[in-house]
């Protein structure tokens, strides 16, 4: 029994052992959690943070905490509960102090940045890393609500600027947005918008937060923001955040959208201008509340940081307004059965998959397309809605949010208008033609100069969709000997498949005047004849072959036919020619 006992005793100390050694074991390393103190101390002394060594020693055991929690938590959940820590009251439902602004069916109030005190109606919460001597990372902060003016600063220290694209330059947006150049506001939304933070490094960290209430299912927020992050390559990073919080204080899942600072996040760009800044130029998110199943108050906030090591910058643009149904389903006023009708959006730059539902006065619907400016024929007259369903952009998880617009509209059974440039003309998509006809080029100067060679005059052939994007262009230019002072033009094409408009133009990009003549299409596997009368006499005058090229009838003044001349490559040839005459009587 004894011996029994002993190895039980012995068989638990080695079980403890190893559950012993498995718990440290999952303790993660320095480098797992991106902690390099030797980095950290340099990029402290670079912050310009006056340092002793004992002040450096708590400030790296600090550090290493957050980047420990940081590597745990992840990034959603370890900012959350920094968020949680600097706004408690979020989490308790209050009002922030500044009072509430109401959505009532897209036509809300909530103020954006175009008032005479345009941070006025919003908190501004920002930390203060030197408060009682101690840097620390996301903590000491102060609120203001109230602030007049266009900015606010904390120790001579720009923290909010209010401005245009104009007053307000960017280097580092400026080097990637090329065809964007510096600040230029999306014209969806107004032309102020605001800076949250800086480029000066330092443990700083913004906050804007407005509350609202939600009147309408239809209530909606349409935001732009930018953001420029200074990547320090560990843990702590630099990063923008937009939630929002129900009533009740608990952050709403699925709702937010988080960006730190390392490579391969979608959207941003790395400047050439500064070292390892990661740039995001403007871009678009559409809140919809009522596709979150919220009712009551929202508040939405908006964060940028710096880095948790003091040594890299963090900072962002946000501008925002309240849109109707009307700006987000944006369809023609006269819409007409069977007519080809184009539904446009404003479009969110990280969501352009739009899906539209049409739906007829039974709720049956008659069409689905796709797209943030696709074309559809109603098939009847008659009342329907268009439903536009956009997905809500969220750096969130396993979500699957679809903010819904709904717009009524009345369709007419038009009647058929008389069409100023049509004609049985219809060409097969697919098929391969030919275009070809002549033209004469005078001096603008004196049109008895003959000029002896033709530019920049030439046949176009373009083929445009359903949308009135171009699909293809084919130029027949002037090719061969001038004859008689006209020059062949010859040109092939194949229609495409999609094809809805064709359009022939007679272009003239030169200095000479032009003058066109025989135009013609036909099938390149065809041949074509053409003919010309005399509208008095109803003689042929002319007969052109499958090349386009004329035999000319010449009459004499009792109508009788006395020449015939052909048109070839090479000149005009007189290939028949008839001559007589009656007889006088006798006297």
């Amino acid at each position: 029994m004894d011996f029994v006992k002993k190895h039980i005793r012995t068989l638990f100390v080695v079980v403890l052992s190893i559950v012993a050694t498995s718990v440290y074991a999952q303790e993660p390393t320095d480098k797992e959690i991106g902690f390099d103190a030797e980095v950290i101390k340099k990029e402290m002394y670079a912050s310009g943070t006056f340092m002793n060594k004992s002040f450096v020693d708590n400030q790296l055991a600090e550090i290493r905490k957050q980047m420990l929690e940081r590597y745990k938590l992840g990034l959603e959940k370890w900012v959350d509960k920094q968020l949680s820590i600097i706004n408690p009251q979020a989490n308790k439902g209050l009002d922030i102090g500044i009072g509430t602004q109401t959505l009532s069916g897209g036509q809300c109030e909530l103020t954006n940045f175009e008032a005479t005190n345009p941070l006025a109606p919003w908190e501004l919460k920002y930390n203060i890393p030197n408060a009682s001597g101690n840097y620390a990372y996301l903590t000491n902060y102060t609120s203001q609500t109230g602030i007049t003016g266009n900015s606010y600063s904390y120790q001579s220290e720009q923290r909010y600027l209010v401005g245009t694209s104009t007053t307000i330059t960017d280097p580092y947006i400026n080097a990637v947005a090329q065809n964007n150049p510096q600040l230029n506001i999306d014209p969806n939304i107004d032309t102020k918008f605001i800076k949250i933070g800086n480029s000066g490094a330092g443990y700083k960290s913004e906050i804007i937060r407005k509350t609202f209430t939600i009147n309408s299912p239809d209530d909606f927020i349409y935001y732009n923001y930018a953001i420029v992050l200074q990547d320090p390559q560990h843990s702590l990073r630099p990063f923008f955040s937009v939630r929002m919080y129900n009533s009740s204080g608990a952050l709403i899942p699925c709702s937010q959208i988080i960006f730190e600072a390392r490579p391969g996040i979608p959207g941003f760009i790395e400047t050439t201008t500064g070292s390892k800044i990661w740039v995001r130029p403007w871009a678009t998110n559409i809140i919809k509340p009522n596709a979150f199943n919220v009712t009551g108050s929202v508040t939405l906030e908006i964060t940028v940081t710096d880095c948790g090591a003091g040594g890299h910058f963090g900072y962002g643009y946000f501008d925002i307004k309240c849109k109707t149904v009307d700006d987000m389903i944006q369809v023609e006023s006269n819409l007409c059965a069977g007519s080809n009708t184009q539904f446009t959006s404003p479009v969110s730059n990280f969501n352009s998959n739009y899906h539209w539902i049409i739906k007829n006065s039974a709720g049956t619907i008659v069409g689905e397309v796709d797209g943030t400016a696709p074309v559809f024929a109603f098939p009847s007259a008659g009342s329907f809605t268009v439903t536009l369903q956009i997905p809500y952009f969220t750096t969130d998880t396993g979500c699957n949010i679809k903010s819904e617009f709904t717009k009524s509209v009345v369709v007419n059974s038009c009647p058929d208008l008389p069409c100023q440039e049509c004609s049985s003309f219809n060409l097969i998509r697919g098929e391969k033609y030919v275009i070809s006809g002549w033209v004469k080029q005078r001096s603008a100067l004196d049109q008895e100069i003959q000029v002896r060679t033709y530019t920049g005059s030439y046949i176009q052939v373009s083929f445009e969709d359903t949308g009135n994007a171009i699909l293809s262009t084919v130029q027949a230019v002037p090719t061969g000997e001038i004859i008689d002072g006209w020059q062949r033009m010859y040109g092939e094409f194949t229609v495409p498949a999609t094809v809805d408009d064709m359009n022939i133009t007679l272009k003239n990009t030169g200095t000479n005047l032009a003058y066109f003549d025989d135009i013609r299409v036909h099938p390149i596997n065809g041949n074509m004849k053409s003919f010309v009368y005399d509208q008095q006499t109803q003689k042929l005058m002319a007969e052109l072959d499958e090349n386009n090229y004329s035999t000319f009838y010449e009459y004499d003044k009792e109508g009788g036919l006395i020449r015939i001349k052909k048109e070839t490559e090479e000149g005009v040839y007189t290939i028949q020619e008839t001559r007589s005459s009656n007889p006088k009587k006798s006297n």
